[in-house]
């Protein structure tokens, strides 16, 4: 059973994907945030979940938090992202909790309760990330003993098996 996330405990070992609002649909325009993170961060609750702005993500003191971006967006440096309570996973260094998408050319990896993955392998956060760096190296194909075709194999292995 998945843990409840709230205000008072989403930010304790947690990953998500906040989804990009722009900032004129962003509902606290002109008040001051519920929370304000010694780095910077802004934080406005909600029944539904939370309101980020921030100027960085990825690792967030001990989370994993991404921003999906909206492709049609402003590249300001300070985002602002919307995540539900339901959204929010449990994080662990050790735990085999994470799987490598791949959409084209793009790479990415996601919590396993958040993605259907069944035939994908299940992997820790620093397996993750070394897995993600071989199957870039591979997509950039500076290795001329590799044919685009081995190297898309090499790449499905390394997803699947």
């Amino acid at each position: 059973m998945q843990k409840k996330y709230h205000k008072g405990n989403f930010f304790k070992h947690t990953y998500c994907v906040f989804k990009q609002v722009i900032k004129e649909d962003f509902p606290f325009q002109n008040e001051k945030p519920h929370y304000k993170s010694k780095s910077g961060s802004s934080y406005f609750y909600t029944e539904e979940g939370v309101f980020r702005v921030a100027n960085h993500w990825g690792r967030a003191a001990n989370c994993r938090w991404r921003i999906a971006s909206i492709p049609t967006a402003k590249k300001d440096r300070v985002k602002i992202g919307f995540a539900r309570w339901t959204d929010f996973y449990s994080d662990s260094e050790t735990e085999k909790l994470y799987v490598i998408t791949i959409n084209g050319n793009d790479i990415e990896f996601q919590h396993k309760d958040a993605f259907p993955s069944e035939n994908k392998i299940k992997r820790t956060a620093a397996d993750t990330a070394k897995t993600i760096r071989k199957i870039k190296k591979l997509q950039e194909g500076k290795n001329p003993t590799i044919s685009e075709e081995q190297a898309q194999t090499e790449i499905r292995k390394l997803i699947y098996t």
